[in-house]
């Protein structure tokens, strides 16, 4: 399949506001949860996930359990109005988490698209060195020559893209 997007789409990104705005989301995640935002490898592995069928087990829970309060339980690490919040922010950050994920998403075809368009420029002009060197045009045989030197050799079983 071609490659075609349209290359003055993605050159008109602000880049910079973009950043701005990543790094003000991850720092005021930090700070609204700064004693639980990065757990250890041993906090990660003794953590229960909730999956789909445990996620339907909690959504049931929590839709129900206010029906029968003598049934609520009473030795706990969290109170009842603390596992509620939990569950609130459970299903918040699952939403965001898909949110991110779209992000990188495009924030990994936006890259794809540039270092494309970018890497092809490059590419000519290593051509054009190239006739420039073939014509004697001064300074093209150095400028050539260290671009051929990085130019990548594709080989028969190279992967271009991944």
């Amino acid at each position: 399949m071609p490659f075609n997007p349209t290359p003055q789409n993605i050159v008109q990104l602000d880049i910079d506001t973009l950043k701005v705005k990543i790094n003000a989301a991850i720092a005021q995640a930090t700070t609204m949860n700064d004693t639980n935002a990065a757990l250890t490898k041993d906090e990660r592995q003794a953590a229960v996930s909730v999956g789909v069928q445990r996620k339907a087990f909690n959504d049931y829970y929590y839709a129900n359990k206010n029906n029968y309060p003598a049934l609520k339980p009473s030795q706990t690490v969290v109170s009842d109005a603390d596992s509620e919040k939990h569950y609130f922010i459970h299903n918040n950050l699952t939403e965001m988490k898909g949110l991110a994920l779209t992000l990188i998403e495009m924030i990994e075809d936006m890259q794809l698209n540039s270092e494309h368009f970018a890497y092809d420029y490059a590419g000519e002009g290593r051509l054009a060195a190239k006739r420039g060197k073939e014509n004697g045009l001064p300074g093209a045989d150095s400028f050539f020559d260290a671009l051929d030197a990085l130019f990548p050799q594709r080989g028969p079983d190279e992967i271009v893209n991944p």
